[in-house]
């Protein structure tokens, strides 16, 4: 048990010690307490306004046109506006209705070709199937297919978006306009 108050007291000693040196390494000596060493002072304006280089305007090649100077260039640029929130001269807030602009005319009605007829509609595999004849052709369609790319049972571009088999319906698009027959 007598080793134990020996080792706390060496710890003690040891803590104590490195305390005492590292407080009196912070004080630094009593002559640079005196004599504070202070940053370089600023150069005074007059010194600064000698060290820059002045420019020397160069002559233009002959045939060109000199560049214009600093102070012309801003002296040439309008500043700001007394209200930017108002409106600009010359432009109206509301332009009269004769020069408002007027929207597209209204694309014709979507119709099916003369020859196009939808004569019935059968149930298969969990699908449906649409009977249709083009001129001279008959079969049946489905959806997904386009005329003229998958099948020639519809006019070219026309695609089959989808067949009601319960409601005899057939839904067709041509771009992004859409046309549903009914028997």
């Amino acid at each position: 048990m007598g080793a134990i108050p020996n080792t706390l007291n060496s710890a003690l000693f040891l803590v104590g010690f490195l305390a005492v040196a590292g407080l009196s390494s912070c004080g630094g000596t009593q002559e640079a307490q005196k004599n504070p060493t202070l940053p370089p002072a600023a150069a005074p304006p007059s010194a600064l306004a000698q060290a820059e280089p002045t420019l020397t305007p160069v002559q233009s090649p002959p045939g060109l046109n000199p560049l214009p100077t600093q102070s012309q260039v801003v002296a040439a640029v309008p500043m700001g506006r007394k209200d930017p929130f108002a409106p600009i001269p010359g432009t109206r807030m509301n332009p009269s209705p004769a020069k408002r602009p007027q929207p597209p005319p209204s694309p014709p009605p979507l119709s099916l070709p003369e020859s196009f007829r939808f004569t019935g509609v059968i149930s298969s595999g969990g699908g449906g199937e649409a009977i249709v004849e083009l001129g001279a052709l008959s079969g049946s369609v489905r959806p997904g297919d386009i005329g003229g790319r998958t099948t020639q049972l519809l006019p070219q571009d026309w695609k089959v978006v989808s067949i009601n088999v319960s409601q005899e319906r057939l839904t067709l698009q041509k771009g992004e306009r859409r046309l549903t027959k009914s028997l």
